[in-house]
């Protein structure tokens, strides 16, 4: 007996239809946000401090989650408002959530091991417990806004890019009409040494709990910022040289173009969040190639970095500067990789 494979439409639209974020603007970030020092650590860390209850979730189970559960539903539904879509009108069936950490959720993972250590098994909060695991969130998700639809997890440390190829896997094969992408990441306060100890350089990097929510939509009556090409590159950094690298990165920025269709000209900026300071030979390369100029790059430094979690994504979508085009995003993972998200507004 013969197999076959599923058949699925290759040219899926990824329309965005809203989005939101935890860190929108310099409001934000003084009315959201506490600064943190220690004394065992010279980075300073973002710590996301606003759990005001969104009218749109429901008070009794909002009161059970963790921070990390808090702040990610929060920003869902403030996305999910912001696209006026009307989920009880909607096949929720057709409805999927893909959610992307590099850190999942680390505050209650650690607040379990300190209370193993100190009280023993049998004191382990029945309540804090379930929500250790990766995909507790998500799951989240799918009960506040009754969503039926598959749920994705990963894990990745460039996850905002990497989980729009899952997005656009799930509305092809599954035949979603929208995609919930949602990616966060937070810190505890032992992430400040374990940061310096990974390289990361003190004097730039500023961490922050950070999430990011995007309303996918495989069609859309109005003209709409859309995802139109990503692609990533994983590889072991500690054995290729930068030049390897370099000649990686340049390839697949050029067979994307090619597969586009379209020319280098029509790219107005390719982004990369210089915050991410690293000793890796990825921040080098995107340093050099920002000098070189034969591509629009732009060295940005948005004054803090999630480490994966979209802020270079909400960056071009929130500035007006950048107008009807084609823009890049480019970044990568200290642990060897980078990744590109080609965005046409």
């Amino acid at each position: 007996m013969s197999e076959e494979t599923f058949l699925v439409n290759e040219n899926k639209d990824l329309n965005i239809l809203a989005h939101a974020s935890t860190l929108e603007n310099l409001e934000d970030k003084e009315k959201k946000y506490e600064v943190v020092t220690k004394e065992f650590s010279k980075i300073k860390g973002l710590r996301y401090s606003d759990f005001t209850l969104s009218s749109k979730l429901n008070p009794a189970q909002y009161r059970k989650m963790d921070n990390f559960s808090k702040m990610i539903a929060n920003t869902v539904a403030k996305a999910i408002e912001r696209s006026s879509l009307d989920l009880k009108k909607l096949d929720l069936n057709k409805v999927g959530i893909l959610f992307t950490t590099s850190s999942g959720p680390i505050e209650v993972v650690e607040d379990i091991e300190k209370q193993l250590r100190l009280d023993g098994y049998k004191q382990v909060s029945a309540a804090k417990f379930p929500f250790t695991v990766m995909n507790a969130a998500a799951g989240m998700l799918s009960i506040l806004f009754k969503i039926k639809g598959p749920v994705s997890v990963i894990a990745s440390n460039v996850g905002f890019i990497d989980g729009v190829t899952y997005a656009e896997e799930m509305m092809k094969n599954e035949k979603l009409s929208h995609v919930l992408l949602v990616s966060a990441t937070q810190w505890t306060d032992l992430s400040l040494l374990a940061w310096e100890k990974l390289g990361y350089d003190a004097n730039a990097f500023t961490p922050a709990d950070y999430c990011h929510a995007a309303v996918i939509g495989g069609e859309s009556e109005e003209r709409t910022p859309r995802f139109i090409g990503i692609e990533q590159l994983k590889y072991d950094n500690k054995v290729h040289s930068q030049i390897d690298v370099k000649g990686w990165f340049i390839n697949t920025l050029h067979k994307n173009i090619s597969n586009l269709r379209i020319s280098a000209t029509d790219i107005k900026k390719i982004i990369w969040n210089s915050n991410k300071k690293t000793a890796t030979i990825e921040y080098e390369m995107f340093q050099e190639l920002s000098m070189e100029r034969e591509f629009p790059f732009l060295e940005v430094d948005l004054g803090f970095s999630s480490d994966g979690a979209g802020e270079e994504l909400d960056f071009v979508l929130n500035n007006k500067e950048f107008q009807g085009g084609i823009y890049v995003i480019a970044s990568y993972s200290r642990f060897g990789g980078f990744s590109l998200m080609f965005i046409e507004k």
